[in-house]
């Protein structure tokens, strides 16, 4: 009888161990032509590598900007111009601040980006800064990134998304 419950402990943990089960995970894949897009699947199983981040020597600590990466205000503006003109919820993730999304609420701001891409471009812009430049001090950045768009068709009203921007690792990011 220990035998056969030996047995079937064993039998138990060989499952485990061969059908781990893994939290939902959204990966960044290029396709063949260059493109990068995001899934919920592996590269591998979309004919797609996965965009992998080579780190930095230790001994130099320079940053490592991805595709997305804006510089400064303006090359966001054009980039998410150009992700939104293109209809590309997927060019338009890669301006958007991932930095602590995972699970469910990746998927949230994914829904969010790519129904954002459907409907037609009206305007893009920055914020105005907070308070107006003061002699002697460096002007204020833009804080916000507000986007207006209409219904593809044309049909109906037009309707305002406003980002937050997020300076991070030398780069403009957007965020909810």
């Amino acid at each position: 009888m220990w035998r056969a419950s030996l047995l079937l402990f064993a039998l138990f943990v060989l499952v485990g161990l061969a059908a781990p089960a893994r939290a939902q995970e959204v990966h960044k894949c290029v396709s063949a032509d260059g493109s990068s897009y995001y899934t919920d699947r592996e590269c591998g199983d979309v004919a797609a590598s996965e965009k992998k981040v080579v780190a930095a020597p230790q001994t130099a600590p320079a940053m490592t900007r991805g595709p997305g990466c804006a510089r400064t205000p303006e090359d966001l503006v054009q980039g998410v111009r150009s992700a939104l003109e293109s209809r590309s919820g997927n060019r338009l993730a890669d301006y958007y601040d991932w930095q602590g999304a995972g699970g469910a609420s990746a998927y949230g701001v994914l829904d969010r980006l790519s129904l954002l891409s459907r409907d037609a471009l009206l305007d893009l812009r920055l914020s105005p800064a907070p308070a107006p430049p003061v002699a002697g001090r460096p002007a204020l950045l833009p804080h916000q990134l507000m986007v207006e768009q209409g219904p593809a068709d044309g049909n109906g009203g037009s309707h305002v998304t406003t980002f937050a921007l997020v300076v991070h690792a030398g780069c403009w990011w957007l965020r909810f």
